[in-house]
């Protein structure tokens, strides 16, 4: 099991700065969380599956208050393990103008915003889905916190940690950017320096 504080060891170890002289436990912290949900999002570690009760005839469902922090469905199922289809919201309108009076057994699904999942058709009846989702790992708030991915992107994380702090806390952007790109496995772009358009 990681702790955020062995995360922390290996930042201040990259940074040179084993005693925190130029970083705040707080700022430690902040960065940590926010390079652990990078990493989570960028990989698709975080991968969950929640019950979804639905009410009869209710054409969307409120997401937030089931799955705080949830940033991407990845697929709906009914409780038999019927698999549901992925639509679009714009061409299911264009396709069908009365779309959300059109009830029967629902055949796939939309999202609406961040926040609202609806099925399609609409439901006749109470049934309960299931929403396999990818979330955000919730913030550290103490040293003390476990990490959320897994082990094996420990590299990443602490080098994105990093980098961020290399950018904010030192002001050497060339440096903690390539940091950033090395731990999201992002190729460098093919100009550097001057103006893309004249390559």
């Amino acid at each position: 099991m990681l702790f955020a504080a062995d995360l922390a060891t290996i930042v201040q170890n990259t940074l040179q700065d084993p005693e925190l002289l130029r970083t705040t436990p707080e700022t430690m912290l902040r960065h940590l969380s926010r390079a652990q949900q990078w990493v989570a999002l960028r990989y698709r570690l975080l991968r969950h599956t929640y019950p979804l009760p639905l009410v009869a005839n209710a054409p969307f469902v409120d997401l937030f208050p089931l799955i705080p922090r949830l940033i991407v469905v990845t697929h709906v199922a009914s409780d038999t393990g019927v698999r549901l289809y992925p639509f679009s919201l714009g061409r299911l309108r264009l396709s069908n103008p009365s779309w959300i009076a059109t009830s029967g057994t629902p055949q796939g699904y939309y999202r609406i915003g961040w926040r609202y999942l609806g099925l399609y058709p609409v439901s006749l009846t109470e049934a309960t889905y299931q929403v396999t989702a990818l979330i955000l790992p919730p913030a550290f708030q103490t040293l003390t916190d476990v990490v959320s991915v897994p082990e094996a992107f420990t590299p990443q994380v602490a080098k994105i940690a990093s980098g961020l702090l290399t950018i904010g806390q030192s002001r050497r952007y060339q440096e903690g950017l390539a940091m950033l790109r090395d731990a999201l496995a992002v190729t460098a772009p093919a100009t550097q320096g001057g103006d893309p358009r004249a390559a």
